[in-house]
């Protein structure tokens, strides 16, 4: 009955539904996110080739996917084909901007903004997509394609392409459809045994060489994260070592760095603006000749914006006060062998994801309050922006203008450390950056997914 309907509402047969059927169970498919799906979709986002022809081009509704973040773009084309997915802003009628960040679950959170254009100048709505941090890639991306085609059905609604669309209830048949009973409610959610707890462990090990050199290195990290609303509790540890030798005409020089680490942070949410928190660590670095090292701090946090816009756009001012203890593995330059100093940091950092691109830029400053003269100050951003049509400018870069260096080892170092990065060496800054332009011209649809001849790893394709 089911095929039946669909069939009369798409124009093709019922052999042809009952194929696409088949496809969708053997791809598994599942429905349509919240119970609901347009029968445009179904004619489209499960392959129905048919059903695709008979929508007349000048009916279709174009889109312009915007995702900085990634969102499986080639897979979310190759789903929804009941569109015409355009390649630049300009032409579209719906520019369709995703976002992201995670979750406290070690999940994403998706800000899916619907921005209508042209005709559908004005038509706007915003929907958040929430993923479990145990989902799959496909259990992922298969979520966001269900998210997406809800989002564009108004605009459905409001086109000449309306006709080719309608409703239908997951789960609808005899007795269940308009005006039928409505299907039963799924069942309450359960309480979380883990009380928001999320655990991660990690072990990483890597060993490669020729024969008048080897390098070795392992390591492993746990990580226990508890995030609601309220309040945010992170801890991790991390050890990790790596060791490399290299055998020279009358010598062996060997190199070893040892790190470990444990941290912590505890914040609390005082509003839609304000928060607060503090956070510690300790650990050890041979790199910065530190034996053994801890550190606390507290401070407040502001946003200009609301937290809950933070996947668009956000305007964060940071002032922690803390204290640092050290116990170093060698005299420092300084003529110290342990010492503990006062310090604060102001950190502002701004986050923009737009139509017109996005942007992020940092600033941030740490002073010791023992001696001012010590300080470190940085700035860093990244922009990506559209100029016209099909040309797009990409910048990253920053600097730091380094005077804090506390720890560095009394005494030169040797042309093997040097080389072999051993020891942290003085400087008073650091820079880094990149720039770049490119442009796309020819056709402003993109619809088809041909995913034939793929360079992989390990094969090359010429």
């Amino acid at each position: 009955m089911e095929a039946y309907s669909r069939a009369a509402a798409t124009g093709t047969t019922t052999d042809e539904v009952d194929d696409v059927d088949r496809t969708k169970r053997r791809r598994g498919r599942g429905a349509v996110g919240m119970g609901v799906v347009w029968a445009g979709m179904v004619m489209g986002a499960w392959g129905a080739a048919p059903a695709r022809a008979q929508t007349p081009e000048a009916e279709r509704l174009r889109v312009f996917l915007d995702c900085p973040m990634g969102c499986e773009s080639t897979f979310v084309r190759d789903e929804i084909q009941w569109v015409d997915w355009v390649r630049d802003r300009a032409d579209a009628d719906v520019h369709l901007l995703v976002s992201s960040q995670t979750t406290g679950s070690g999940g994403r959170l998706y800000t899916l903004a619907f921005i209508g254009r042209n005709a559908y100048e004005g038509v706007g709505d915003e929907i958040d997509l929430s993923t479990s941090g145990d989902a799959t890639q496909d259990e992922r991306r298969e979520e966001l394609v269900s998210a997406l085609g809800l989002g564009l059905g108004p605009y459905l609604a409001r086109g000449p392409g309306r006709r080719q669309v309608r409703l239908q209830l997951r789960g609808e048949g005899p007795g269940r459809g308009p005006g039928g009973p409505p299907p039963s409610a799924g069942p309450p959610p359960s309480e979380d045994p883990w009380d928001y707890w999320v655990f991660n462990l990690g072990v990483n090990g890597s060993l490669n060489g020729e024969s008048t050199q080897t390098s070795s290195s392992y390591g492993g990290s746990v990580r226990a994260d508890r995030i609601t609303d309220a309040w945010k509790i992170r801890t991790s540890t991390s050890y990790s070592r790596s060791e490399s030798e290299f055998e020279l005409t009358d010598t062996t020089v060997t190199s070893v760095i040892e790190r470990w680490s444990v941290s912590g942070l505890l914040a609390r949410s005082l509003g839609p603006h304000w928060s607060a928190g503090v956070r510690a660590s300790m650990g050890r670095s041979t790199f910065n000749n530190e034996d053994f090292r801890w550190d606390a701090a507290g401070g407040v946090e502001y946003d200009i914006f609301p937290y809950s816009e933070s996947t668009r756009r956000r305007l964060i001012l940071q002032y922690v006060v803390g204290l640092t203890h050290w116990d170093y593995e060698a005299e420092t330059i300084y003529g110290l062998l342990e010492e503990t100093r006062p310090n604060h940091q102001l950190s502002v950092g701004l986050g923009l994801v737009q139509p017109w691109g996005q942007a992020d830029v940092n600033l941030s400053g740490l002073q010791y309050l023992h001696d001012t003269s010590f300080y470190n100050v940085s700035v860093s951003g990244s922009l990506n922006f559209r100029l016209v049509r099909g040309l797009q400018l990409q910048i990253f870069g920053g600097y730091s203008w380094v005077a804090d260096q506390l720890y560095l080892e009394a005494g030169s170092l040797s042309d093997e450390d040097i080389l072999l990065q051993i020891q942290a060496r003085e400087t008073n800054r650091q820079y880094w950056s990149s720039i770049g332009l490119s442009y796309r011209f020819g056709s402003i649809f993109n619809n088809v997914v041909n995913p034939r001849f793929e360079s992989r790893r390990g094969v090359v394709f010429f």
